[in-house]
């Protein structure tokens, strides 16, 4: 625990992320502040909604600014005007901050459907999240080998996980593929998030890409032999002992 300002022990993705779903949150605090926009939030429309001084509207523009990275859910593209500005007003405020982007595409249909609003934002994107199928639709590439080296023209850095094929890490211009953990899943939901987050805890903590993906495989691997998004007890322990190994 980090003292109220974000968790390595409590569910999915949000286990390295304070806040969740429909929120901007702040973590994991310390060496790195990841601030998290998900769900169906609507920076301005909360504003509107705050009346008075905007007082929710002012709070995600400090956590935001405060942050190291902003965190972003690809489904927000397919909340309609309010997800698709809340993006735009997110990485307005993170860029005139310093604060990093991070997107996870979340699904293929997102390139599919929302792909202008999605490539847009990966202008202004330092760090893209996405699946093998996520990935050959963004790239229009045949594999995801070949999608991985074609996302270099959008984005500086990328992640590009292969199921049990293991990832593909380009992080400050160096390549990393790194083997996934065998296993015999029960449950997918949760495994992209809990990567995502992972990843960013460690980068954000010193940790080597390659280390920081190693300890996110094996997490995103403990959540999918099991029912559930959620990591009950020992994903401190397990992330601290791979991401050091």
């Amino acid at each position: 625990d980090d003292g109220g300002r974000g968790s390595i022990d409590a569910g999915g993705g949000q286990q390295f992320f304070q806040g969740g779903c429909g929120a901007v949150g702040i973590g994991p605090g310390e060496e790195g502040q990841i601030g998290v926009l998900a769900g169906a939030i609507d920076i301005e429309g909360r504003h509107e909604e705050a009346g008075e001084g905007g007082g929710h509207h002012e709070q995600d523009r400090a956590l935001i600014e405060q942050s190291a990275w902003l965190f972003i859910e690809g489904y927000l593209f397919s909340n309609g005007d309010a997800g698709q500005s809340a993006v735009r007003e997110a990485i307005r405020i993170a860029k005139a901050s310093g604060t990093k982007v991070a997107i996870t595409c979340s699904e293929a249909f997102i390139v599919h459907v929302f792909g202008e609003h999605l490539f847009t934002a990966l202008k202004d994107t330092d760090l893209f999240f996405c699946n093998a199928s996520e990935a050959r639709a963004a790239a229009n590439a045949g594999d995801s080998q070949e999608a991985f080296q074609k996302l270099r023209d959008l984005v500086p850095n990328c992640v590009v996980t292969d199921g049990p094929a293991g990832a593909y890490i380009r992080w400050d211009g160096k390549e990393h593929h790194v083997p996934a953990f065998q296993c015999e899943p029960k449950d997918l939901t949760g495994a992209g998030d809990m990567f995502a987050g992972a990843f960013l805890y460690g980068v954000t903590h010193g940790r080597p890409a390659d280390r920081a993906a190693t300890a996110a495989n094996y997490l995103a691997m403990k959540v999918i032999t099991q029912v559930g998004a959620r990591l009950h007890h020992g994903a401190k322990d397990m992330w601290s002992m791979h991401a050091h190994s």
